[in-house]
């Protein structure tokens, strides 16, 4: 099933934060917590679900498992 590109965040580099890894975060994890926390996402008709605890840095643990560094 593809996704329609303008259903996609827009890209969010390290470098629009002048490398400050901390506001960078934060602003990745605005976008996860506003697509899968909030508007609870679902793929076809099943909600996805995630793991929330063990929370760490006060973000859900699911978070740490998709982020991906290139």
């Amino acid at each position: 099933m593809a996704v329609a590109k303008d259903r996609l965040p827009e890209l969010i580099y390290l470098e629009h934060y002048k490398g400050n890894y901390q506001l960078f975060i934060d602003a990745v994890y605005a976008v996860f917590e506003r697509d899968f926390i909030t508007h609870k996402a679902t793929f076809g008709s099943h909600q996805l679900k995630m793991k929330y605890h063990p929370a760490f840095q006060e973000r859900a643990y699911t978070f740490y498992l998709s982020v991906r560094i290139r």
